[in-house]
């Protein structure tokens, strides 16, 4: 959240939450990108205005390529998002639901597995991202998986898992994809090895296990728009040798704690509560005598359990999988949340109670008792407390705790008929919102309102970058304002732009961005010359007199604005050019003060079609022009009299195509990561664009693989009366 000050877009200093951070820093800024792209007619395939440019379908996790993005197009921005979060939560629900009823429970069974799955905190704190995009959709495919081993049509089913298994990895969030396929994946088996005769396990094993195999491949096929240029590009990032080189991120101990009580005991992981009285049902659920066996769901969620907190057996195996230990595993506690609610419907479902039952829920509810009034002994609770000592934040927790234990008792003559069951539901649901209802936020506001700075910096490309130094502005919400700046937080960043934007000063964040220092080094602004960034904001005036003095400043109210005089253009032309040996040694000469950038372009390779530079010294009267520029598109007239190399400052990727004067053109990678073009003696109209190969070819593969799904799953099956 951010608190507009007097420039109105200081930071406050509160804490962000986990959902808050995501929300502020990348999702909303992409949103808001990508809903101008495409109510301009556009696809938004690049985004210009974090560092030198990034891939958005590549990246995936803006969800450019999901269903839901749609929405964009006809809500305005400040009502889509939170439109999105309720759109995201509701097949969660309705999937939980559907899936209890065809195993076997009643309706207010599945009315409260909907309300538990969907409401729980892990879906309510990243309703924002698109993380539930993928996590919604587990019921769904344990659905399907359902109705395959009870013999139903394989071809029609193996349909349906296929497409839903689209829809996952179309989703926004490949680490979710594989939490939840790799969930559909063991709940399937695990069912396959149980429900046949001892005679027929290893035929239905290996049944099961092709089922799964064909239907994820067709998944894939399904989804390749978006899988097969996301798999290049997270091969290429600079995230993932970082991530893979770690031990895989797991929730602490103490997280453990969130399950007895509506708390974030950091406020970087979110809570796990599903109310005290979920847990009680979900005990009950073990003992009683349910519609569905119980022992996978203790399986399959105590598995999720020890992967998000780093247990034993599960946490190693998962560390060991190549570019799959990378991941995030604590955001398995979605399975576990599934797997609690499914075991309280099974409780709810059961015939009747027994003596077992009703001690397991005396044992239980005493058991949460002692647990909670540890924790207010012991004092780890967040918030403010009571006037005698009491948390306030346990008191939800207790009072719903004792609701829970009258209603779970259920004598006979005080319960009886339709009623109990849905008394159930409804303080379930009270715990829930209690816990998770909306809070007052005061003043705060997500975004500020527009910058009294833009009349300074904004403008057509040639008005260049900006260098937001320290925590002017949180990292990407400069996409909200269309102001292009080299700072970026994006987890596909590739490794060649990282390197170079640590050269022009920068520093990494984590695994996913390079953001300014307080203050920018004087050394390193030769390359941000070099990247177009003519303006620099700080919070203060620079205190390096040698820096300060070859910046011109603008104002000091209400921040500090230089503009650099020695930026070079978005695109220039170079006429003469280094062969460098190797990336290194080309960022080394990047920064060597005796390379003329303006003149020379650095290559790593020799480029056949292009002649050897002038041997001469007098400056040539090459220059360029941006005529016309959107985000991937883009046409340049350029004059280079003896030839030379256009040097479009965007990030190179071999997604970009380029003519002159009409007439296809090799792209080159020039300064170690930017754009250059061989241009011939004369004058030019250059045009580029960006347009990956994996996103044409891609979608061809994906729109007659969901063709034909369609088609295997709508046509009836033979033995169909």
């Amino acid at each position: 959240m951010q608190q507009p000050g007097r420039s109105g877009w200081i930071r406050s200093g509160r804490a962000l939450d986990f959902g808050t951070l995501d929300y502020v820093r990348y999702i909303a800024p992409n949103a808001a990108f990508i809903q101008r792209e495409l109510q301009s007619g556009h696809l938004p395939l690049w985004n210009p205005y974090i560092g030198t440019g990034v891939p958005v379908a590549e990246a995936m996790t803006p969800g450019f390529l999901h269903p839901y993005t749609l929405l964009l197009l006809f809500v305005p921005f400040e009502y889509a998002l939170t439109i999105l979060a309720v759109v995201r939560l509701v097949p969660a629900g309705l999937g939980a639901f559907l899936f209890v009823r065809v195993l076997g429970c009643g309706f207010p069974a599945g009315i409260l597995a909907g309300v538990l799955f969907m409401l729980s905190s892990f879906h309510l704190g990243f309703r924002f991202h698109t993380l539930p995009n993928v996590s919604s959709l587990l019921p769904f495919l344990l659905l399907v998986s359902e109705l395959r081993l009870r013999g139903r049509s394989t071809r029609r089913l193996g349909a349906s898992w296929s497409l839903v298994g689209t829809l996952t990895l179309l989703g926004g969030h490949a680490q979710t994809s594989f939490h939840c396929l790799g969930a559909a994946w063991a709940y399937h088996l695990l069912r396959a090895a149980t429900s046949s005769p001892v005679e027929r396990r290893g035929r239905e094993i290996g049944s099961g296990f092709l089922f799964l195999t064909v239907c994820t491949a067709l998944s894939v096929l399904g989804a390749c728009v978006a899988v097969w240029g996301h798999t290049e590009t997270l091969l290429a990032a600079n995230a993932l040798p970082y991530r893979s080189a770690l031990p895989s991120p797991r929730l602490p101990p103490m997280h453990l704690l969130s399950f007895l009580m509506p708390a974030n005991f950091r406020p970087d992981l979110y809570p796990a509560y599903l109310g005290v009285i979920t847990l009680v049902l979900a005990a009950r659920g073990l003992v009683s005598r349910g519609a569905f066996p119980a022992w996978p769901w203790v399986v399959l969620g105590g598995g999720a359990l020890l992967g998000a907190y780093g247990g034993w057996l599960v946490a190693p195996i998962m560390h060991k999988l190549p570019i799959l230990r990378a991941a995030d595993h604590t955001r398995l506690i979605f399975v576990v949340h599934l797997a609690l609610a499914l075991l309280a419907a099974r409780s709810l479902g059961a015939p009747q109670d027994t003596p077992v039952i009703r001690r397991v829920t005396m044992a239980v509810s005493g058991l949460l008792a002692v647990g909670l009034a540890v924790l207010w002994a012991a004092g780890p609770c967040p918030g403010p407390r009571g006037r005698y000592g009491f948390p306030l934040i346990l008191a939800g927790p207790v009072f719903f705790l004792g609701i829970g234990s009258i209603l779970l008792s259920r004598p006979s003559r005080h319960f009886a008929g339709r009623a109990w069951p849905w008394l159930v539901v409804v303080a379930v649901l009270a715990d829930l919102y209690a816990a998770h209802g909306p809070r007052p936020r005061g003043e705060a506001t997500a975004f500020p309102p527009a910058l009294s700075i833009q009349r300074f910096v904004q403008g057509p490309p040639e008005a260049g970058r900006l260098l937001v130094t320290g925590n002017l502005l949180a990292p990407n919400v400069n996409m909200i304002y269309s102001l292009p700046t080299v700072a970026v937080y994006e987890p596909a960043i590739g490794r060649r732009m990282t390197h170079l934007l640590r050269a022009a000063g920068l520093q990494s964040f984590h695994y996913y961005g390079v953001f300014a220092p307080p203050e920018p080094r004087g050394k390193s602004l030769r390359v941000l010359s070099l990247l177009n960034v003519r303006h620099i904001l700080t919070q203060r005036p620079i205190e390096n007199p040698t820096l300060a003095g070859r910046l011109e400043e603008l104002t000091r109210d209400p921040v500090t604005i230089y503009r650099n005089p020695d930026a070079l253009p978005r695109a220039f032309v170079a006429d003469r050019t280094i062969l460098a040996r190797g990336p290194e040694r080309a960022l080394d000469l990047l920064q060597d003060p005796s390379v003329d950038l303006k003149r020379f372009v650095i290559l790593e390779e020799p480029v056949s079609s292009a002649p050897a530079s002038p041997s001469h010294n007098t400056r040539s009267g090459s220059r360029a022009r941006i005529v016309d520029y959107r985000p991937g598109a883009v046409r340049i007239t350029a004059s280079a009299p003896q030839g030379g190399y256009l040097v479009f400052s965007e990030t190179y990727s071999a997604g970009w195509q380029a003519t002159v004067d009409g007439q296809p053109a090799p792209v080159l990678c020039g300064d170690y990561a930017l754009i250059a073009v061989w241009l011939p003696p004369g004058e030019h109209e250059v045009g580029l664009r960006y347009w990956p190969r994996p996103l044409t070819i891609g979608a061809l593969i994906s729109a007659s693989t969901i063709v034909v799904l369609f088609g295997a799953g709508l046509v009836p099956s033979r033995n169909t009366a």
